[in-house]
Formats: C-alpha cells, structure tokens, sequence
C-alpha cells in the first residue's frame, strides 16, 4: 500500500493530475483551473490525494452551494467528482477523500449530498457512498442518483 496524503490543490498540482489522468487537454486544464479559481473565491474546496512519491492518487470537488436534485431548489454543499487513479484503487484513497470532503461540506451545513451517475461503476458507487453514511433520496431510471448525509450520521 502506497502512503499518500490530502490536501487542498493547487496550481503546481495540474502537471501530476494531468499525468494520472492520462495527459493534458484543453478540457481537462479548463476544466481543472476553473475548479481552482473556485477554491481561490471561497466557493469550493479542490481536494487532492498525494503519494509520497509526488504522483496524483486522486481528486475530490466539494461545492460549498449546490442545487440537489431532482428539483433543484434547495442548495447545500455537495461531493463531486470523486476519481481515484486506477493505481492508487482499493487502498483507502476514496474513503480519506471522502471524509476530507465531508470536514469542509460539513463545517457549512448541517446536511452535504451528493450525485451518482447511472453508469457501470453506478452499484460500486453507491456501496461506497453507503458505507460512508449516505443514503439514496432519488433514483429513476437513468437519472443520477441523489445521495444525502446529515452531520449525525458521521
């Protein structure tokens, strides 16, 4: 098992993500510093896993006001787009994430959610998100899958 830690991102981040991810691409860059700029107006917190050696392990979004599903009318703080790099898989990297993620959403709400998308990774997904506490609130057909946790439930 590799050791790894969390912290939030930063711009001298992007070269071991673009790596882990395969490599850089106009819509990976925009798509990452636009969750950079986020983190530096105070809207999100860009969460990153580290191994020791300087290699990405993985990625997590927590957007501090989001719109949940399937009305879009209330607005809570969300985890989103959690990746872990197929190295790094089944060696706690999504569970630290994951707990990191919920310290920030949960230092501003007493409720965080969270969506999964319908897809072949959708019953692994949600295992894990249900290990973690979350509990499914929406699920119709190919819609994602709305999942919440309230802070009693850590």
């Amino acid at each position: 098992m590799q050791p790894y830690w969390i912290r939030r991102a930063n711009a001298g981040d992007l070269p071991a993500l673009f790596l882990a991810e395969g490599g850089e691409t106009e819509g990976l860059r925009e798509y990452l510093r636009r969750h950079l700029n986020w983190q530096a107006e105070g809207t999100c917190a860009f969460l990153i896993a580290l191994a020791d050696d300087g290699r990405a392990a993985g990625r997590l979004f927590v957007l501090f006001d989001d719109s949940m599903p399937p009305d879009y009318q209330t607005v809570l703080p969300s985890l989103a787009d959690l990746l872990v790099y197929p190295p790094f898989r089944r060696q706690g990297v999504a569970g630290a994430l994951l707990a990191a993620g919920e310290w920030e959403a949960f230092a501003r709400s007493e409720r965080i959610f969270l969506t999964v998308e319908a897809g072949e990774t959708l019953a692994f997904a949600r295992s894990l998100y249900e290990k973690h506490g979350f509990a499914a609130v929406k699920s119709r057909g190919e819609d994602p899958v709305c999942m919440i946790k309230t802070r009693n439930t850590l």
